[in-house]
């Protein structure tokens, strides 16, 4: 079994984390790791911003997305979305952190 508790960083004011979610295929698992990755990032504190893309006829899958994006095209919606966050960030921030939801 993984121990999933972290230590509590210590929030920058200045920092935002950035994720994109989308899932063509609709795979429970990658559903699942979303999960894991911002219950971290929550539990750490760390200011994080999701943005999350449907396509055709898919619906949103996700109450806390901050940004909700609709698509006919899987290509390139990872880079758009991210870069469409970027535009809508509080001013606050200074610096931001793209980190894919995967990683766990």
């Amino acid at each position: 079994m993984i121990d999933l508790r972290i230590p509590r960083y210590i929030p920058q004011a200045k920092l935002a984390v950035i994720t994109s979610w989308f899932n063509a295929a609709n795979y429970s698992s990658k559903f699942t790791n979303f999960e894991i990755f911002t219950e971290t990032l929550r539990r750490s504190g760390i200011a994080f911003y999701t943005a999350e893309c449907v396509f055709k006829n898919q619906n949103f899958s996700l109450s806390a997305a901050d940004f909700r994006f609709k698509s006919n095209s899987i290509l390139w919606q990872k880079e758009r979305i991210l870069n469409r966050i970027i535009q809508y960030l509080p001013d606050k921030y200074e610096y931001v952190a793209w980190i894919d939801a995967d990683v766990l």
